[in-house]
C-alpha cells in the first residue's frame, strides 16, 4: 500500500512539474476554436459585443466591435513554429486605422491580416494574382480577412467600385 502511494505522489508531481515546464516555455497555447474565448477574457471585450474573425494555420484576426457606437479592440494570434501547439496572443488593442478604414497587419513568415469597421464600405479585394478568387466582404459589416499566402498584390473596392486605401503596419 505504501509503494502504491509513493508512486501515486511520483506520478502526480512528476506531471505537475512536466505540466509548469510546458507553460513556462510557452509551448501551449490558444486552440483555433477557443480564439474568441480567450480574447475575450484576455481583454475583458464585453460579451454583447459582436466579433468578426478569420483563421488560419499561421495567423488568427478578430474585431469586436459594440454595434450602437464605433468602439472597436482587435486582436491577433500567431501560431508559431517550432515546437508549440495553439495560436499566442501577438497584437490587440484600439486603433484609430481601424475604425477610420482599412489596416492591413504583415506578420513575417505568418502573413497578413485585414481590419476594418468597414466605414469605406468595402466589398471587394481582387488580388494582382489572378488566379485567386476576389474575396466579397459584406459593406455594411466591420470585417477581417486573413490574405493567401501567394497574394502579391491586391485592391479593396466600395460599393461605388472605388479603390479604397489601407494603412500598413508591419512586425
Amino acid at each position: 500500500m505504501k509503494k502504491r502511494l509513493e508512486i501515486f505522489i511520483t506520478v502526480v508531481v512528476s506531471a505537475l512539474f512536466i505540466y509548469l515546464l510546458i507553460y513556462s516555455f510557452g509551448i501551449l497555447g490558444v486552440r483555433a476554436s477557443k480564439l474568441e474565448q480567450e480574447a475575450r477574457r484576455s481583454q475583458h471585450i464585453d460579451k454583447s459585443w459582436s466579433v468578426e474573425k478569420a483563421v488560419s494555420d499561421n495567423m488568427g484576426s478578430l474585431i469586436f466591435y459594440d454595434e450602437s457606437s464605433d468602439e472597436s479592440v482587435f486582436s491577433i494570434y500567431l501560431n508559431r513554429d517550432g515546437f508549440s501547439f495553439g495560436y499566442f496572443f501577438y497584437a490587440g488593442g484600439s486603433v484609430g486605422a481601424i475604425t477610420d478604414g482599412v489596416t492591413e497587419f504583415i506578420y513575417a513568415d505568418y502573413g497578413s491580416a485585414l481590419l476594418s469597421m468597414n466605414h469605406d464600405k468595402v466589398e471587394k479585394i481582387v488580388f494582382g494574382n489572378t488566379s485567386i478568387s476576389p474575396i466579397l466582404v459584406d459593406p455594411s459589416k466591420p470585417f477581417t480577412v486573413i490574405l493567401p499566402d501567394n497574394c502579391e498584390s491586391f485592391e479593396l473596392y466600395d460599393v461605388n467600385g472605388k479603390s479604397i486605401p489601407i494603412k500598413v503596419y508591419a512586425n
